[in-house]
């Protein structure tokens, strides 16, 4: 009988043969990082998986640089990397993947399931520690809540509850005399910068964004340190082969000029963060504070979304960092890309941040199958 699979990786497939996921580079990496722990990574889309619990999965063969189909069992440890689109496709994927949990009581996910950004603020505001970082966020139920945010804070983010890379987020500043300034992204992730004189413009102005999807109000933040650049700090937070959580990675992001938000889709570049420090806090000793505080941040709020959650294995967290010198949490994404360190980390953190999920499934499928007598 063929011996389980101790890890694999659920995307969305490609119907290409050279590259069948949206993420075959950073698969074809990860195979070639778990010859050292003794792991064969397989690949599926969430519409392989059949109801007796076997899989049609890939394998990357890295002699021949090619990808071989085979049909195996379900993975003891399963990194999803599944981007749910909205409509039919989404839902049909969600279903499959439920199905999956329910023929296969025993397979272990690396990460819990955040749905929204509304979810994340509300698990982690009662931790007093954590509730430091956190802007005051509503949800956007009734215009009246921007009214009341936009009167307390002056400036607002408004962005959907649901989505990423920066698309459909917008600044609202407050400027006197009822003139308003809204500039941000669409749906599209087109920016667009306007100016109105009244509440009721600016509904009528944002409905077509807004419209159909749950919004958050998110105090306005004062990060102006690069002249009007907008810019943030992204850190990747992922467990070890012990189990424990760990600091891969810090890096700046700088967005465009004239942009609210950072996102390297929306055009933004990376930078290292001992470079961006520098440029911020001449003096190192204070740059050095800045860096700790990051780290112990980081890991605090990872330990406390496990508490409120479930099981992570990884997160991404936007950090803000005021011109007063205080950090703030922005976001939290717990299906982190790569990229970022991919274009500023060191060699080592490259590696890191696609070694670790495997010796973190190594360590769980071990407690997994120790429970059953076997051997990993």
């Amino acid at each position: 009988m063929e011996k389980r699979p101790i890890f694999g990786a659920m995307s969305l497939g490609r119907r290409d043969s050279d590259r069948p996921f949206m993420e075959s580079g950073m698969f074809k990496a990860m195979t070639r990082l778990g010859r050292s722990l003794g792991i064969r990574p397989i690949f599926f889309s969430p519409f392989a998986i059949h109801e007796d619990g076997r899989v049609h999965a890939y394998v990357y063969d890295i002699k021949t640089n090619r990808w071989i189909f085979k049909q195996t069992t379900l993975p003891l440890v399963i990194y999803d990397r599944v981007f749910y689109p909205r409509g039919d496709l989404g839902r049909a994927a969600l279903k499959r993947v439920k199905m999956m949990k329910k023929i296969k009581r025993d397979t272990l996910f690396l990460n819990a399931t955040i749905k929204s950004k509304w979810q994340v603020y509300k698990a982690l505001e009662k931790f007093p520690e954590v509730n430091e970082y956190l802007p005051e966020t509503r949800r956007l139920v009734k215009w009246d809540v921007l009214a009341q945010m936009l009167k307390r804070h002056k400036v607002v983010f408004i962005k959907p509850s649901f989505g990423s890379q920066g698309k459909g987020v917008v600044k609202i500043e407050y400027k006197g005399s009822g003139i308003l300034v809204c500039s941000g992204r669409n749906r599209s992730n087109g920016l667009f910068h306007d100016q109105v004189s009244s509440l009721s413009e600016l509904r009528q102005r944002m409905l077509p964004i807004i419209q159909g999807s749950p919004y958050l109000v998110q105090q306005g933040l004062e990060l102006d340190y690069l002249g009007g650049l907008p810019f943030d700090l992204r850190c990747l937070v992922q467990k070890d082969g012990s189990g424990q959580w760990v600091v891969t990675g810090v890096a700046a992001r700088i967005g465009k000029r004239g942009g609210v938000t950072s996102n390297l889709h929306g055009g933004g570049h990376a930078v290292s963060l001992r470079r961006i420090l520098k440029q911020i806090f001449p003096d190192q000793i204070r740059a050095q504070q800045v860096i700790e505080e990051i780290q112990s941040m980081a890991i605090l709020i990872a330990i406390s979304l496990e508490e409120s959650i479930g099981s992570f294995g990884e997160v991404a967290l936007d950090i803000g960092l005021d011109v007063h010198g205080r950090l703030w949490l922005i976001e939290v994404n717990s299906k982190p890309g790569r990229k970022t360190f991919r274009l500023v980390g060191s060699r080592q953190t490259r590696v890191n941040t696609l070694l670790r999920p495997l010796e973190y499934a190594r360590y769980l499928a071990g407690l997994a199958l120790q429970r059953k007598g076997e051997e990993v």
